[in-house]
């Protein structure tokens, strides 16, 4: 009879009390390991991505010269000296193969503009009577295309022709049509907007850093990249 009674009874208030703090102590654990497995996710895709796109450059540029008889202008990484005119906007461009590769340095997507870095299909591509396209006034031509993804920007973009005679004390192979070609491309709002991206140098060399925590949610990725590429064809080169 007496268990009987305290069946009837129910619950405590101090009972139901415990219960409550023990599903809400869990339920944090479960969303701490949640928001954890997010961020690190979150974090991880970001660096792929920056990865991917810095790849993509590289090795498209790299198969227009090795497959193109086009021209190649090359630029010089040292001064900043790129081949095309530069547009009005500040967009500085070069010429691979028949494609025109025109760029806004340190130039976040999608923070005032929609490009940065575009390529286009220009057989005649030619310093003497070609300009880069001005990527922020527009308009593109039809074959445009962005080669970076929202919240991108480049701070690096060289194809550089390598000598075609031996250089005293120099490892590379003296190979005419021998170009280098270096890539840097960072993601994420700089210092500036309260970011995690920490920029240095200006005008066509920038140095991009990150820093090891993220800052109000946002993430940071740098990726730099260089190769070498060998025309197979005759190519010329400015």
């Amino acid at each position: 009879m007496v268990s009987l009674k305290r069946a009837e009874q129910g619950v405590t208030i101090i009972e139901l009390m415990i219960a409550t703090t023990i599903f809400a102590v869990i339920l944090v654990i479960i969303m701490s390991a949640y928001m954890f497995v997010t961020k690190d996710y979150s974090k991880a895709y970001v660096e792929a991505q920056t990865q991917n796109a810095t790849r993509s450059i590289a090795q498209q540029i790299s198969q227009y010269i090795e497959l193109s008889a086009g021209l190649v202008t090359s630029n010089d990484p040292l001064n900043g000296a790129f081949p095309l005119l530069a547009a009005a906007d500040g967009t500085q461009g070069l010429c691979v193969g028949g494609y025109r590769y025109s760029v806004l340095f340190n130039t976040e997507i999608g923070n005032g503009t929609n490009d940065a870095l575009v390529v286009d299909n220009l057989p005649n591509c030619n310093p003497l009577n070609t300009s880069a396209q001005a990527i922020k006034a527009g308009p593109l031509t039809s074959t445009s295309k962005e080669l970076l993804s929202k919240g991108m920007r480049v701070g690096q973009f060289s194809v550089t022709a390598l000598p075609n005679s031996s250089t005293p004390g120099s490892t590379v192979p003296a190979v005419p049509g021998r170009y280098s070609i270096k890539v840097e491309v960072a993601y994420g709002d700089d210092t500036s907007q309260s970011g995690p991206l920490h920029v240095s140098g200006a005008g066509y060399n920038y140095s991009y850093s990150c820093d090891t925590i993220s800052q109000g949610g946002s993430f940071c990725a740098v990726s730099s990249l260089n190769t070498f590429a060998q025309a197979r064809l005759s190519n010329q080169t400015e």
